[in-house]
Parts: structure tokens; C-alpha cells; sequence
């Protein structure tokens, strides 16, 4: 089980076609994102600049198929492994280093 005290908790939903590329502007993203309060109270600060975490979900779900009948089909996600290579790939950057990578370890698909 993972957790931080402040931070981000972001699902990521990675689909098969979906490449290295695309993951690593996904994690710039959320490292960017001004969301947290400034000494003024203005969502000014990033996650890194407010010494945060980045607790980090594989959700399968989020990459189902709903476009006929009742019954969402999976088969659009990426196996576990390929999610895994990405989340160690990004837990291995210099900018971990400023900051908690915390990928949920009991997450399964």
C-alpha cells in the first residue's frame, strides 16, 4: 500500500499502443502542474516546489471500451509489466530527488 502526506494521487491508464514518449509528457505534466498554494494562498507552486509526493496508480479501467452493448471490454489496457517499466523508468529520474515516488505496490490488474 502506498501513501503520501501532501501531494498528488494520479490513476495512469496506459493503453497498448501507447509509447515511452507519451509517459514521460504524461510524468512532465503532472511535475508542472501549479496546484498547491504559495505564502499568498495562489495555486502557484508545483508539487516539486511544494516538496510533495507522487503516489502513483495503475487503473486498467481507465483505458476500457465502452463503445457498444453493456459490457466495457479491456482489452485497449496494457499489461502490468508494460505499466511497470514506466513506473520504474520514472522512479529512476534525477527529479525523484527532490521528492517522494511512491508507485502503489499492491495495485493489481
Amino acid at each position: 500500500m502506498g501513501r503520501i502526506e501532501k501531494g498528488v494521487l494520479a490513476l495512469i491508464g496506459v493503453q497498448r499502443g501507447d509509447h515511452k514518449k507519451q509517459a514521460d509528457r504524461l510524468l512532465q505534466r503532472m511535475l508542472s502542474y501549479r496546484i498547491f498554494p504559495d505564502d499568498a494562498d495562489r495555486m502557484n507552486l508545483d508539487v516539486r516546489q511544494a516538496r510533495g509526493g507522487l503516489l502513483l496508480v495503475p487503473q486498467f479501467t481507465l483505458a476500457a471500451d465502452t463503445n457498444s452493448g453493456n459490457r466495457p471490454s479491456f482489452t485497449p489496457a496494457a499489461p502490468l509489466q508494460k505499466v511497470s517499466v514506466y513506473l520504474t523508468t520514472w522512479r529512476n529520474r534525477p527529479a525523484w530527488k527532490l521528492m517522494s515516488l511512491r508507485p502503489a505496490s499492491s495495485a493489481r490488474i
